[in-house]
């Protein structure tokens, strides 16, 4: 009987030690309801141009607050973008890093036609000035691309534009790699996808020399006299803890109940 107890709880621990380890633990989330309504920038995020931004009270996508990035003329304005440091938070050493989430909600409110595109979406692993960064983002023609201070890294081409008024969510899919056989990570792979409007688009780049900025944020921008207006919302990052954690601390409770089930 007490064999079978035994291997039973055994059994039971390793499902739970597979269940934790799986589990991604949310260390950052806004969704700018508590911002002050205006030009106010919401706490500890730092906005390269004050004017391009707002808290608006009367969010498109869900109903509340939302963060809001519009300019009439990217040539003159230049690029908007928005940053917040989770250096408090999140591990931005490969080494030591654990892989992620970073995702939001975002829609794109429109533009006029003028010449010239615009894109929007993510900053990550910046320094404070945006300088060195990661640029994640889509055109409104539906091109979704992956970018290292400007230079493009990967693009998908989707031929399928994004639609005005439509809610589209943003999520990078960050996992960390030993590129050799020493067993340190030291590379990163990105798998970016933009779902919404029936069609999902997706592009993935693996980095073997990935930034350590600790920013992360939101942007918009582009070339020419064109015009934007986009929203963004509900902006998450999650980590996934390393699956030897919960095992090692589980897997002492094992061996405490057998030494107890022996006595």
């Amino acid at each position: 009987m007490k064999k079978t107890l035994l291997t039973s709880s055994l059994c039971l621990l390793g499902l739970l030690a597979a269940g934790l380890n799986l589990q991604a633990q949310l260390v950052y989330f806004e969704d700018f309801e508590d911002a002050t309504v205006g030009n106010t920038p919401p706490a500890g995020w730092n906005e390269n141009i004050d004017s391009l931004w707002t808290v608006q009270n009367s969010d498109p996508i869900a109903g509340n607050n939302s963060y809001q990035a519009s300019s009439s003329n990217f040539s003159t304005d230049g690029t908007a973008n928005s940053l917040v440091d989770l250096g408090g938070v999140v591990d931005t050493n490969p080494a030591t890093a654990l892989d992620f989430t970073y995702s939001a909600l975002m829609r794109w409110d429109g533009g006029t036609s003028a010449s010239g595109s615009v894109n929007f979406g993510f900053r990550a692993f910046s320094n404070s000035d945006s300088s060195s960064t990661y640029q994640f983002r889509t055109t409104t023609g539906g091109n979704i691309q992956i970018l290292q201070n400007n230079s493009q890294l990967a693009q998908t081409v989707t031929g399928s534009g994004l639609t005005v008024g439509t809610d589209y969510t943003f999520t990078v899919v960050g996992t960390y790699s030993d590129s050799g056989v020493d067993g340190i990570n030291d590379q990163i792979t990105f798998d970016f996808s933009i779902v919404g409007d029936g069609v999902e688009r997706e592009v993935s780049f693996t980095d073997t020399t990935p930034l350590e900025g600790t920013f992360f944020g939101v942007a918009a921008g582009g070339g020419g006299t064109r015009s934007i207006t986009a929203n963004y919302d509900n902006i998450g990052f999650s980590v996934v803890p390393e699956p030897t954690t919960g095992a090692l601390a589980l897997g002492g409770l094992a061996l405490l109940l057998m030494r107890r089930r022996r006595a």
